[in-house]
C-alpha cells in the first residue's frame, strides 16, 4: 500500500468515526446527573442541560455527519422556515391549536400542495413541527413563536 493509499484510509476512517468518544461516557454521566426531576422553567439548569446535550451530539457526531449538518440541514432548514413565513402557515398551524393536513394548508395559502407538503415534512424531521399523521402537522413552541412577527422577523434578512 502507498503512502498515499494509507493516508487516504486513515483520512476515510477518521470521517467516518465518532468526533469525541473519550467524552462520551463523562457527558452522559453528566446528563444523567440533572435527574427525571429537572426543572425545565430554570433559565441555568435548562441552559446547562442543553449545554451538555450539545456536547454529546458534538462528541458523538462523525465528521461526516457535522458536516451533512452544516451544508444541507442547517441552509435547507432555514429555506423551508423562510418559505413558511413567507406562506403564512406558522399562523395557520397556532391557530386553535388543531393539527392541519398539507392539502389544508396548501389550499389555505394557495400553495403547490406537493411543495408545501414536502417542506412541512422537513420541518416536522427537524422539529419545527410536530408531524401528528401522514401529512398531518401541529404547531410546536418553536413554530407558535413563528406565528408572532415580533419573533418571526429575526428569520427575516
Amino acid at each position: 500500500m502507498s503512502i498515499n493509499a494509507d493516508n487516504h484510509t486513515a483520512e476515510a476512517d477518521r470521517y467516518s468515526s465518532a468526533n469525541s468518544p473519550e467524552d462520551v461516557p463523562s457527558l452522559v454521566t453528566r446528563i444523567s446527573s440533572f435527574g427525571p426531576d429537572i426543572n425545565c422553567e430554570d433559565r441555568k439548569e435548562r441552559s446547562e442541560l442543553l449545554d451538555a446535550a450539545r456536547s454529546l451530539v458534538a462528541a458523538l457526531e462523525t465528521p461526516a455527519e457535522t458536516s451533512r449538518r452544516h451544508i444541507w440541514l442547517n441552509p435547507a432548514t432555514f429555506a423551508a422556515i423562510m418559505t413558511a413565513l413567507d406562506l403564512g402557515v406558522f399562523p395557520l398551524l397556532a391557530l386553535n391549536g388543531k393539527p392541519k393536513t398539507a392539502l389544508d394548508l396548501a389550499t389555505a395559502t394557495n400553495s403547490d400542495p406537493v411543495l408545501l407538503a414536502r417542506i412541512l415534512k422537513h420541518l416536522g424531521a427537524m422539529g419545527v413541527l410536530f408531524e401528528t399523521g401522514t401529512d398531518e402537522y401541529c404547531a410546536t413552541n418553536l413554530s407558535s413563536t413563528l406565528a408572532v412577527d415580533k419573533y418571526s422577523d429575526g428569520y427575516r434578512l
